[in-house]
């Protein structure tokens, strides 16, 4: 090869290592800087929104078309009336492809005006030992996550009150509308927030990543796959998920395993998580027979059946202790 041809294809060597790094530069600025699902010009009204859902309109939004869907608004619309989870026609669609809000025959329960309606309140209390229980040891990613955290799988208050039972009505077919709406699933310091949460189902949930490091969030109920998520990005936040079927949700984390949360999908809206004081209160209940169910991730379940007259008021009191300590 002649010596000026060398030297020509020499002088393109650095303009191409010059175009490359650029390129990288680019891809790694979109990845910390991700653009945001819809701009002030191109976010869909409430209205709007469910109009698309109920099949009464499409529409469009840049490349993403939305066809008649004719799965009804309630998902859509309470997307769009949700904030701070940048609503664009993307979580509309994402709302409608999810199907829409589970109808009474798949959950077993029909909404009806409640006009004497009735209160459950009461407590869950830990009666066992311990009555608390060591932090979780971390080996990963210490900078981030620290070196331990709290098991938050057993929280008991001063006074013996027990956090993170989710109540419930259960045999209850017809009352108040259900809770629809969005969640959130944030991952903070290689957790889970909210360690324990219920939901009705038809919610539409969003995971969070606030941690500078990846997660790969594991949702299953049963033996299926909810979803499984790999959320590299700080910041990142991911579709709406809609919760359809009732059902325990566990919560893993398949990089840092000692991350566990729950998500208990509810067919009504007759429930409550505890806090630290242990304490619940269902309200507007039709007045009946029913069955009231308390579960706790290391106490297990209990149950209390419970008649209600119209705009009576019950008191109900849980305890809990280890496993096989099967105290009412």
């Amino acid at each position: 090869m002649p010596a000026n041809e060398r030297r020509n294809r020499s002088r393109w060597i650095p303009l191409l290592l010059l175009a490359l790094l650029l390129v990288l530069a680019v891809d790694i600025w979109l990845r910390l800087h991700p653009p945001a699902a819809a701009g002030p010009g191109n976010r869909p009204t409430p209205e709007t929104a469910a109009a698309v859902a109920d099949g009464s309109r499409s529409a469009s939004a840049g490349s993403l078309a939305i066809p008649r869907a004719g799965r009804g608004p309630q998902a859509a619309g309470e997307i769009a009336r949700s904030t701070g989870h940048g609503l664009g026609w993307a979580d509309v669609a994402a709302a409608i492809a999810d199907g829409g809000a589970p109808s009474p025959e798949e959950t077993g329960y029909t909404t009806i005006e409640v006009t004497e309606g009735a209160t459950i309140r009461g407590r869950a209390v830990w009666s066992g030992q311990p009555a608390s229980l060591p932090p979780l040891a971390y080996d990963k990613d210490p900078k981030v996550c620290g070196i331990s955290g709290p098991n938050e799988s057993l929280i008991v208050g001063a006074d013996g009150g027990l956090a993170n039972v989710v109540v419930a009505l259960s045999e209850i077919t017809t009352g108040k509308a259900p809770r629809l709406g969005t969640a959130t699933l944030d991952q903070s310091r290689c957790r889970f927030v909210p360690h324990v949460q219920a939901v009705s189902a038809g919610t539409l949930l969003v995971v969070i990543n606030d941690d500078p490091l990846l997660h790969s969030v594991h949702a299953v109920q049963g033996i299926q796959t909810v979803f499984n998520y790999a959320m590299p990005i700080r910041g990142q936040r991911t579709p709406p998920k809609q919760l359809l079927r009732p059902g325990l949700v566990r919560l893993a984390c398949d990089v840092h395993h000692w991350m566990s949360g729950y998500i208990d999908v509810l067919p009504n809206p007759y429930f409550a998580v505890t806090g630290p004081d242990g304490r619940f209160e269902l309200t507007g209940v039709p007045g009946g027979r029913y069955l009231l169910t308390a579960w706790h991730e290391r106490g297990g379940m209990r149950t209390r059946p419970i008649a209600l007259a119209p705009s009576g008021t019950v008191e109900v009191d849980f305890s809990f202790g280890p496993p096989g300590d099967e105290t009412p």
